[in-house]
């Protein structure tokens, strides 16, 4: 059937409890069973080093060169290397990165995983850098298939430049259907969100890895200069890569689901409709969260003290 094509229903509110089971944790991604259960229990995992000081100087090298080429007008706020419109400069980016981040990344994870991406994060020294709390896109299908984010500082990251704050044990809210293209189900939660979240210190260089679903954000970078980051995705070889998408033609209480590849971050425009080279694999019942805010920050307390 094609889009907008399914009858327009009711989809009744997820139940108001932690997903206490987290299926996709079941397979090892992780060589380290000590880091994946550290994972499974807080949402994220401080690493510790990855780069050294030539990789990291290699990386800023390409961020210096990416702004230098960059025509579009992005003022002083948050950008990531991702959401440009520019598809050949957002892929050669993307692809001279992951030559300097995914080799060191491919020996924390087993046979059969797929490194994707390593996306460039400028932060500049601006009141306006702040990034709100959010949930980045899911990518795969996080019923069953466990999705990793591996953020890299490039600088020092703590509070005065804007660093990495995180929502302990959010990955357990379930809230799975997430890109730019579906409402969140979380937003109207976010004074609560931020009021909970703890900062990350982070050397330059050192890694953090996060559950896709976990709460994360950051504040205004305050210091007197960018703060870079890398942020590479890391799951399954075989688990499918989904997109979800709505618009005024999608019928209320559904998205349209597609199984998408590489080539739909690095050629396409991601906030439209996925093209016919992605696969569509039709209408599905959107996954709606209507507790009340009371009930949202029980279930984040309950994560939070659940994940120490």
């Amino acid at each position: 059937m094609s889009p907008g094509g399914a009858a327009a229903h009711r989809v009744p509110s997820a139940p108001c409890e932690l997903d206490d089971r987290l299926v996709r944790y079941d397979r090892p991604l992780l060589v380290d069973p000590a880091v994946q259960a550290s994972l499974r229990r807080s949402g994220f995992h401080v690493y510790g080093p990855l780069l050294d000081g030539r990789q990291i100087a290699r990386l800023r090298t390409i961020a210096d060169e990416f702004l230098e080429r960059l025509t579009e007008p992005w003022g002083d706020a948050f950008l990531t290397v991702g959401r440009v419109q520019d598809a050949a400069l957002r892929a050669d980016t993307t692809a001279r990165a992951g030559e300097v981040v995914l080799p060191a990344l491919r020996p924390l994870f087993v046979d059969d995983a797929r490194l994707r991406g390593s996306a460039l994060q400028i932060k500049p020294p601006s009141p306006t850098s702040e990034l709100n709390c959010h949930q980045d896109s899911s990518l795969v299908d996080e019923r069953s298939w466990l999705g990793i984010y591996a953020w890299v500082a490039l600088h020092d990251s703590g509070p005065r430049n804007g660093g990495l704050h995180v929502l302990p044990g959010s990955h357990r809210l379930g809230c799975w259907q997430r890109t730019l293209n579906v409402p969140w189900q979380l937003a109207r939660f976010g004074e609560v969100m931020a009021d909970l979240s703890v900062p990350l210190e982070v050397p330059a260089g050192s890694l953090v890895l996060f559950d896709a679903a976990t709460v994360h954000s950051s504040p205004p970078n305050r210091s007197d200069r960018m703060r870079l980051a890398v942020n590479s995705f890391v799951t399954h070889a075989d688990a499918p890569m989904l997109h979800f998408f709505r618009d005024d033609r999608t019928p209320p209480g559904r998205v349209e689901a597609y199984e998408i590849d590489d080539s739909f971050f690095s050629d396409d425009d991601i906030m439209v409709r996925p093209g016919p080279q992605h696969r569509y694999l039709g209408e599905w019942d959107q996954h709606v969260i209507e507790w009340t805010p009371d009930e949202f920050e029980r279930l984040c307390r309950q994560a939070i003290e659940e994940a120490e």
